[in-house]
């Protein structure tokens, strides 16, 4: 992500784990101070030595890169969210000292305006919503004309993780009975083609990660998911989505949002009645509609900045800074 930004600047990487520390940093570094409080005077030596004005993350929940500022402050800190994350990383930056914040950065950019009222009670920065970077470095496709024709899942699954096998059942079932097709977008690197093979009597297509197009789909399909980043990038494309609820519920509880059992894309009941209303919900809005529902979610979820313009623009606003 950062070479789309800094395409004719000078990078260096730093290796938080050190797997690919600079000799010459460690050595000096043991030369000037020895053992003691060597990882942090290993970081002090490698900024000083690099000089940078922009220090930038895309590993936006390592707690560490917000305690980085306090010692070493001659550069802007810029922390980019690349995933929706939960509670764990916030109930571990929560904790304040003497009432004000310990965690700090210059610049954040967050999915959507539900993040940024989260992060701003933990980390002191400028927040911006403004999507996920890689996301938004991909156009828009126009959608002229809305024909369902496939129902498409999704998957956020781990094969290590116990899942609720009947939801996948009933969807396969209910494109069936309408007579649409059906596939399954395996999750990176977790086949599950032996968990499919309990559906044999059922028309599907499984797809894998790395074969998936979306603009193959975008104007005759549903996308279904319950755990699935993909689905809030879909959803400020203005493609047509439909959520599991309880997970989704259950995310935007983590940024205290309460949501109503039932939206326009969404409802905790799931069985297979439900599911059939709700993909049936989705494909008879009209599509000046669908675009004002899907604007309006996904500026709280997960935003879309057309080409990273906006980003840009801060970013080359510090760097043009004397």
């Amino acid at each position: 992500m950062q070479k789309s930004y800094f395409q004719k600047k000078k990078l260096s990487i730093f290796h938080s784990r050190f797997d690919g520390a600079s000799i010459y940093i460690l050595i000096k570094t043991f030369l000037k101070s020895g053992f003691k409080n060597f990882f942090k005077n290993y970081k002090i030596n490698f900024f000083s030595f690099v000089k940078p004005k922009i220090i930038y993350t895309a590993i936006d929940n390592h707690k560490g890169f917000y305690k980085l500022k306090k010692i070493y402050p001659h550069a802007k800190y810029v922390s980019d969210q690349n995933g929706i994350r939960d509670n764990k990383f916030y109930n571990l930056m929560k904790s304040k000292k003497n009432g004000e914040l310990k965690y700090f950065a210059d610049v954040i950019f967050c999915f959507g305006e539900n993040e940024k009222k989260r992060l701003s009670k933990i980390i002191d920065a400028k927040i911006y919503p403004l999507g996920k970077t890689l996301n938004n470095s991909v156009a828009k496709l126009k959608i002229k004309k809305f024909q369902f024709k496939n129902l498409v899942y999704l998957s956020g699954w781990k094969s290590n993780q116990h899942r609720n096998f009947s939801e996948l059942r009933s969807l396969v079932q209910i494109a069936s009975e309408m007579k649409r097709s059906f596939y399954f977008i395996e999750r990176p690197n977790e086949n599950f083609k032996y968990l499919l093979s309990k559906l044999k009597k059922y028309n599907y297509n499984y797809v894998l990660n790395k074969n998936f197009k979306s603009n193959k789909f975008f104007q005759n399909s549903i996308f279904v998911s319950e755990n699935s980043t993909l689905l809030y990038e879909m959803l400020c494309k203005n493609y047509r989505v439909v959520f599991i609820a309880r997970e989704f519920v259950r995310r935007q509880n983590f940024l205290n949002v309460r949501l109503k059992p039932k939206g326009p894309f969404w409802a905790y009941n799931m069985n297979k009645n439900g599911l059939t209303y709700l993909i049936n919900k989705v494909n008879n809005f009209n599509q000046t509609e669908w675009i004002q529902i899907s604007n309006k979610y996904s500026a709280k979820f997960l935003k879309f900045d057309e080409n990273n313009l906006k980003k840009r623009a801060i970013l080359n606003n510090i760097l043009n800074r004397k």
